[in-house]
Parts: C-alpha cells; sequence; structure tokens
C-alpha cells in the first residue's frame, strides 16, 4: 500500500505560510492532500514519498514532450548562462516569431507575454482597440484565466446561470467588481442560431467573441460539424473578430492546433506554455490587418 506521510506533512507546513497550501485551486482536489513531487522525468511522476505516478495530464497540458525532456532542458541551461532578463530584444524572438508565424494558421504576426490569462487580456483590448467597441462575447464553460474579464460563467451554478438559450454573465469567484458583468455576453456553445440571437441582442457593441475550439474545460467537446466556420462567418457579418484561445488545443490536437485539424482560421488566436514544452511563455497570433492597434493597446 502507498503511503502519503510526506506530504501530509508538507502539506500541514505549507499550509502556515502559503495561502490555503497550494498555488492553485485545482490541486484542493487531490487526494488524500495536494501531493508534492521531488522530479519528474518523461510520463513519470516520483512524489517526496516515494511513489511512482503516470502524468496522464502531463502538468495540466502544457508538458507536451514530457518531463525534464533532454533537448529543452539542455536549451534552457544554455540559454541561463547568457542572461536571464534583459528588459530589450533578442535574436531569439525574432527566431521563433517567424517559426510561429510559419506554422500557425493565420499567424502573419505574433506578441508574446508569459501567461494564457495575460494572453487573453491582449486579445481583449486589441479586439475593442481595432473594433471601436466595448463588450466581449464568451460561452458558458468556457474557461480563458482567472482574471476579472474572463473569469465568467466558467462553470456557473445551476441556479444563478439563467436560461439555456439566454445564460446570465456570473463572476467566477468571490472579489470580482459587479462591473465587469456589463461587459460580457454569454451564449451556449455549438448552437450558431443562438450565437445569431445573441449578437443581434448586442448588435454594434461586440468588439471580439472568443471561444475553445474545442470545449476542454467543459468535457472535451468537439464542435459540430461546420460550427466553427459560421461562427466565423456570424462574427464578420456583425462586425466582432473572431477569437480561438488555443491554450488548451493548440499543440496537442496536432501541430497546428484546432484551427489545422478543423479548416478554420481566427482574426486572433491565443497560445500559452505548451509553445515552450511547459515554461512560461504565451503567444497572440493574428492578421497583420487585424492588429494594427498593437503598437498602442
Amino acid at each position: 500500500m502507498r503511503s502519503y506521510a510526506k506530504s501530509i506533512a508538507l502539506y500541514e507546513k505549507t499550509r502556515r505560510h502559503l495561502a490555503g497550501g497550494v498555488s492553485s485551486n485545482v490541486r484542493y482536489a487531490s487526494i488524500p492532500v495536494p501531493l508534492f513531487f521531488a522530479r519528474g522525468e518523461g510520463a513519470r511522476l516520483y512524489d517526496v514519498d516515494g511513489n511512482v505516478h503516470i502524468d496522464y495530464v502531463l502538468g495540466n497540458g502544457p508538458a507536451i514532450l514530457g518531463h525534464a525532456p533532454k533537448k529543452v532542458i539542455d536549451a534552457v541551461a544554455a540559454s541561463l548562462g547568457e542572461g536571464q532578463l534583459f528588459a530589450a530584444q533578442n535574436p531569439r524572438e525574432t527566431e521563433l516569431a517567424e517559426r510561429l508565424c510559419g506554422l500557425l494558421p493565420g499567424a502573419e504576426v505574433v506578441r508574446f507575454s508569459t501567461s494564457g490569462t495575460e494572453a487573453v487580456l491582449m486579445a481583449f483590448r486589441l479586439a475593442r482597440a481595432f473594433t471601436g467597441r466595448d463588450k466581449i462575447l464568451k460561452f458558458e464553460g468556457h474557461y480563458h484565466g482567472w482574471s476579472d474579464q474572463a473569469y465568467i460563467s466558467a462553470r456557473p451554478p445551476l441556479n444563478e446561470a439563467g436560461p439555456a438559450n439566454a445564460p446570465v454573465p456570473v463572476a467566477g469567484s468571490p472579489g470580482m467588481p459587479p462591473s465587469v458583468l456589463g461587459d460580457v455576453a454569454v451564449c451556449a456553445w455549438n448552437d450558431l442560431d443562438l450565437l445569431e440571437q445573441t449578437l443581434e441582442r448586442h448588435r454594434g457593441r461586440i468588439a471580439g467573441v472568443i471561444m475553445e475550439p474545442v470545449m476542454v474545460n467543459g468535457g472535451a467537446i468537439p464542435p459540430a460539424p461546420g460550427y466553427l466556420e459560421g461562427a466565423r462567418a456570424l462574427c464578420h457579418k456583425h462586425g466582432a473578430l473572431f477569437i480561438c484561445d488555443e491554450v488548451i488545443t493548440g499543440f496537442r490536437v496536432g501541430l497546428r492546433g484546432a484551427q489545422g485539424k478543423f479548416g478554420v482560421t481566427a482574426d486572433l488566436s491565443i497560445y500559452a506554455k505548451a509553445v515552450a514544452a511547459g515554461f512560461p511563455l504565451a503567444v497572440v497570433a493574428g492578421a497583420t490587418s487585424w492588429t494594427r492597434c498593437w503598437t498602442r493597446a
């Protein structure tokens, strides 16, 4: 029988100085306590009690090359000897930007950031700056980070969510100002008729429509045939940007992400840690025509 005595002891100690004893609330679900891992290698994790685990989720997704892949670790180790923060440009940024623009659907230019949440906010600001509108339309059950502007109706209680054909924006946690709910419209996913109705209801105010192209956070539900293409067409009909959040699907469902798999191209696309095998890096990608506001946004 496995023992988790050291993890339990470490968790009790950690709770004294780290809020809740974890750095992410998702870890509360671990049994018997949030486990402490000493190292990872390939598809396996080794906890402080000596137990070996197969990591089927690979760090919740981004460690797509497994843990401690030699080529990645060697490259990172070599770069650390050259410095860690310049507040200036580095030739590797140019090389990576060129490679991503040659690979990702619709990517003529990219902008880097450090987290998916940050990249989502950048995409929101770009959409608003480009269209001159203020609202973002998102889908019930889709998760786009924990910022006030995005953490809305990700997992709303059913008694607060409203009717299926007209969901009510619900804050994802305490501490979010009620004012942000007015900047977001919420729609049920995978239903083009409902999407058109929602866009009509907010006619002339929707700057961008953001979605997970596969509803991963709500149960790994694929888009219905023709849905992504139809959603893109409706966005353009109503003058809104079509935004695909590929933080989870990017580089996992295929090298070119869900857009490559399903044959659709977003106006703005968001990728995160998988682009760097789990290291903190995020990307907003799009066409030059949509992103002329980048130097000001």
